[in-house]
């Protein structure tokens, strides 16, 4: 009975379609969509899923469109590959924009069900559209970030590429029903800045004074430095305000990770559905304040202690004291300490 039901799902849009169709001009991609969805629906009654999805993935590939998409969907809920059935039914809601109604709520509703043993993963990457790939689907089952993967529980590899980036995969072990979120930076390439050729500074000739041609820099020196008064040299109030607030922003960053995690808890005794997306929503946003707060409170501390640690300028007759310095080179940023 069940199959008998799968067939008339799948035959029941192309003589929808053939009606519709009826005295229109047809393009050259629309006969070959239709010629692959009729194949591969061929393939389906004979029961070579496989086979089918192989060629609805190229009927979608030729002319993109939501029956496409839910044929797809509804041969991986005969497989019960109930990932690759959410991916699918997901793409004809969103990617191509309407939805059959002959691949509606039914559908959505036993992939729901079925998903009860599984997570989600909001996967993100900084820079947005990576393309995303998961060891569990295949080669050709991709989609970008942002976006939202269910898994089922165990191990998973995930790799995210960019145009402008390495590719970089990452490790993730799951455990129903709680979801995962994940924020993947995908760092840039690193080169070494060299000195291009028709810059570098030519061969001197002897007698030639750095100083006339202007391209040299000169190595630092002391400077004879002049006597101090002593009460410019005190330290004033400001170094304490700095580690006053960076005490204040670290207990709040402690106060929004420990709301994160209530909220995390709570979200994971949760099944999909509305309440559990606001929850998560909410979790994203208390961990980023989290992290933020923790960050700038621990910056700003540090640079109270720098300030209150930090030696006072000597008299003239006093020992030199070093200084921290940052300056330019030729084709590369150093950083020196001067004596």
């Amino acid at each position: 009975m069940r199959a008998t039901a799968f067939l008339v799902v799948f035959l029941m849009p192309t003589l929808v379609a053939w009606a519709q169709a009826e005295d229109q001009p047809v393009s050259g991609e629309v006969r070959t969509s239709e010629a692959l969805v009729k194949e591969a629906q061929s393939l389906a009654k004979r029961g070579d899923l496989q086979a089918a999805i192989a060629r609805f993935k190229e009927a979608s590939r030729v002319r993109p469109s939501a029956e496409t998409f839910c044929y797809i969907s509804l041969a991986y809920r005969r497989l019960e590959r109930w990932p690759q059935a959410q991916l699918f039914l997901e793409r004809s809601r969103k990617e191509v924009g309407s939805f059959p109604a002959w691949c509606g709520r039914d559908l959505a509703v036993e992939i729901e069900e079925a998903l009860k043993e599984h997570s989600p993963v909001d996967i993100h990457s900084d820079p947005a559209g990576a393309t995303v790939r998961v060891g569990l689907l295949a080669p050709d089952e991709t989609f970008p970030t942002p976006g939202r993967l269910w898994l089922p529980r165990g191990s998973h590899e995930i790799a995210l590429s960019h145009p402008d980036r390495p590719t970089k995969a990452v490790q993730i072990t799951v455990d129903p029903p709680r979801p995962l979120a994940m924020n993947v930076v995908l760092e840039p390439n690193v080169n070494v800045l060299q000195e291009e050729p028709s810059k570098k500074k030519p061969a001197e000739s002897p007698g030639t004074s750095t100083k006339e041609k202007g391209t040299a820099l000169v190595e630092p020196t002391l400077a004879k430095r002049s006597p101090v008064d002593q009460a410019s040299a005190k330290r004033s109030a400001w170094p304490w305000v700095a580690v006053s607030s960076g005490a204040l922003a670290l207990g709040g960053g402690v106060y929004y990770y420990l709301r994160a995690r209530d909220t995390s808890e709570r979200a994971s005794m949760l099944p999909p559905g509305d309440t559990f997306d606001s929850l998560v929503a909410t979790f994203e946003r208390q961990r980023i304040l989290a992290y933020s707060l923790s960050a700038a409170g621990i910056a700003t501390m540090g640079l109270g202690a720098y300030l209150l640690l930090r030696p006072s300028e000597p008299r003239a007759d006093g020992p030199p004291v070093a200084r921290l310095e940052i300056g330019p080179r030729t084709g590369m940023l150093i950083f020196s300490m001067r004596f």
